[in-house]
């Protein structure tokens, strides 16, 4: 009788937790089926940027995304899935500026400014899990759109000031990468991740210059590769 109460005691948390959904996968760090939120922050830089985006350099990023992860036989699966929304500021480079660009009259800037360009991006994530101990390794792919939209330019010639507009950039992506989760507390993790996103903005056409400029480099719409270095808190918000 005593034996019977003793394996019944250690069996009722495991019965427990399996009932409430939240059992403990091995080697996941403490991940369990359900639902989260990911908030991160970091740097995209352009990568061997063509045409306008030349003239945006490095700058702030965000990004917020929904993510779920289903059972597996182990307690939770190898595959998670997300939706993703990144914004991102690039501030204007006026050196690559003025060495790209000149008025039909031929004359050559000699100072300009602009806001920052924008940089949104929506997509569809799959992020699959490397079972290990302490830490949580993960592979990412996905697939989104991706939009630029440039900051309007003012510029200085010796015959007088003007501007200039770049045409936006919208095109569909896909990108890659890896990253790195750390459970901190309960429902709470930090997390870093390492993406490169490959975008198809140039199937639009060429870009078009203002009316009174020419750029033969910085305003042709090519193809878009960014790389992301970002981190981050993940919280658990199903039960």
């Amino acid at each position: 009788m005593r034996l019977r109460s003793l394996a019944l005691s250690s069996l009722l948390p495991l019965a427990v937790a399996a009932a409430s959904g939240r059992a403990q996968a091995p080697n996941a760090d403490g991940l369990v089926p359900g639902e989260y939120l990911r908030v991160s922050g970091g740097v995209l830089s352009p990568i061997n940027a063509q045409g306008s985006l030349r003239e945006w350099d490095r700058g702030p990023t965000v990004d917020i995304a929904w993510e779920n992860w289903p059972p597996g036989s182990n307690g939770v699966g190898a595959i998670g899935f997300a939706f993703a929304l990144d914004y991102s500021r690039l501030p204007f480079k006026e050196a690559t500026f003025l060495s790209d660009f000149q008025t039909l009259a031929g004359n050559k800037a000699t100072s300009a400014t602009a806001g920052d360009g924008q940089m949104f991006q929506l997509s569809t994530m799959i992020r699959g899990r490397i079972p290990t101990p302490f830490i949580m390794p993960t592979l990412q792919l996905g697939f989104g759109i991706l939009n630029f939209q440039p900051g309007n330019i003012s510029y200085h010639t010796s015959a007088g000031a003007g501007t200039a507009s770049q045409r936006h950039r919208t095109g569909g992506a896909i990108s890659f990468g890896g990253g790195l989760d750390k459970q901190v507390y309960d429902r709470f993790a930090i997390f870093g991740d390492a993406l490169y996103t490959y975008s198809f903005t140039s199937l639009a056409g060429q870009a078009i210059a203002t009316a009174n400029s020419v750029c033969s480099s910085c305003d042709a719409l090519k193809n878009t590769a960014v790389g992301v270095i970002r981190g981050g808190i993940r919280v658990r918000f199903s039960r």
